[in-house]
């Protein structure tokens, strides 16, 4: 008994780690194709899941154990098919990351950066951020100063610098009140550089006292801060957070995981539809309704004729 219901698992996991395992293969294809195939993967996955789990515990059910299984059995039965499914599953991938498709771990990861990073361009800028982001410009700016004006014109430029900042910064915190928006990651850093921009143009034709030696070093402060966005600096902090795979194993068990989470949750469901406490109804089991409406008429059919013997004598 023991080892048939073993084969019965071993059978249906089986098929459904292939069946998941051609789904994969399609969706590659499709991919290549440019064809939008991740609905009608997900379609197709839910059904070998579901459909692999009830045969294998049905068959059980009904062949081995006379129409009667508890939720519990019925659960751990489709835990077998699904964690055997699971190990195949995986073992395809570590086959298609190696053999057909051999830079998929890198797109993973790739993908999985661009995501993140697609995220944190939505998302807002923090008011830590925001200052540390004035902070490093007006550094940047008053060392340009001392490179540009030495000893001599430092102090003088380094004024100018702190005219224009304050500038800056009330410019900037106008606009923030204005439109929150600018406050995004992706938008923080273009609004910033206009505002430092012009606030320069500003105090060029309103100040004529303020030196050019400030002024430039406030360009190459702002040029200096538009090399990396805020965003990028962000991501870059966050890279030891970001999942990234680096073996075929580690890609090909990790990323099926979901897959494994997702049919434990369909057996739930599937297992509470087929356990049975009772006989199944069925002649089989002598307990068909139908056959016991024909042995009462049998019988009543019987006891008829014998009246009618006796009326007759």
């Amino acid at each position: 008994m023991k080892k048939e219901k073993l084969l019965i698992i071993t059978k249906w996991g089986a098929l459904r780690g292939a069946g998941l395992s051609l789904i994969k293969l399609l969706g590659y294809c499709a991919e290549k194709l440019e064809y939008a195939f991740g609905p009608v993967s997900d379609l197709l996955m839910v059904a070998v899941i579901v459909l692999c789990i009830y045969m294998a515990v049905k068959q059980v059910r009904d062949n081995l154990q006379d129409g009667l299984i508890k939720f519990s059995r019925a659960f751990l039965m489709g835990c077998g098919v699904v964690f055997l499914g699971y190990i195949i599953l995986s073992l395809y991938m570590m086959l298609h990351f190696n053999v057909i498709d051999r830079e998929g771990v890198a797109k993973i990861n790739t993908k999985s950066m661009n995501h993140t990073a697609e995220v944190l361009k939505k998302d807002t800028v923090t008011q830590a951020e925001m200052k540390a982001y004035c902070a490093d410009m007006k550094k940047i700016a008053l060392e340009e100063s001392y490179r540009l004006g030495g000893d001599s014109l430092h102090a003088q430029c380094d004024s100018g610098i702190v005219v224009i900042y304050k500038l800056f910064e009330r410019s900037l915190n106008l606009r923030i009140k204005d439109d929150s928006t600018i406050l995004r990651r992706d938008t923080f850093d273009i609004c910033a550089d206009r505002a430092m921009r012009e606030a320069s143009a500003f105090v060029q034709m309103n100040k004529p006292e303020v030196s050019g030696l400030s002024h430039a070093a406030i360009e190459t402060a702002r040029d200096s801060m538009a090399v990396t966005p805020l965003w990028q600096k962000k991501l870059d902090s966050m890279k030891k957070q970001i999942p990234q795979y680096h073996t075929t194993f580690a890609a090909a068990t990790i990323t099926t995981m979901a897959i494994l989470l997702y049919g434990l949750m369909l057996n739930i469901f599937v297992a509470l539809f087929l356990y049975r406490k009772e006989n199944t109804v069925c002649s089989r089991n002598g307990n068909d309704p139908m056959s016991a409406d024909e042995d009462d008429d049998e019988e009543t059919k019987n006891e008829e004729d014998e009246t009618t013997d006796k009326n007759q004598q």
